[in-house]
């Protein structure tokens, strides 16, 4: 997902569940019940729950924003390492 958005000239914010307790917790409510990283919000919008760049790119263009091409790794959720 970093690698995406930074190839594509979109500016984000990357918040570790591991790093804080306040972003535990903000993942909690944002992802709901079967959430998966990375969780992705666009705006206040939850758009994936994975790295799924299909409905990711299409809230970006709604958004303004215009994604590069090319897929630089599989979809789906991120492995819990």
């Amino acid at each position: 997902m970093r690698d995406h958005l930074t190839a594509s000239g979109i500016p984000f914010q990357e918040r570790n569940v591991e790093d804080s307790f306040s972003n535990l917790m903000g993942y909690m409510w944002a992802a709901g019940r079967g959430g998966r990283l990375p969780l992705v919000q666009v705006g206040p919008r939850v758009v994936s729950k994975g790295f799924y760049r299909q409905p990711i790119d299409d809230a970006l263009r709604v958004a303004g924003y215009k994604p590069t091409g090319g897929a630089s790794a599989p979809e789906g959720a991120s492995e819990r390492r």
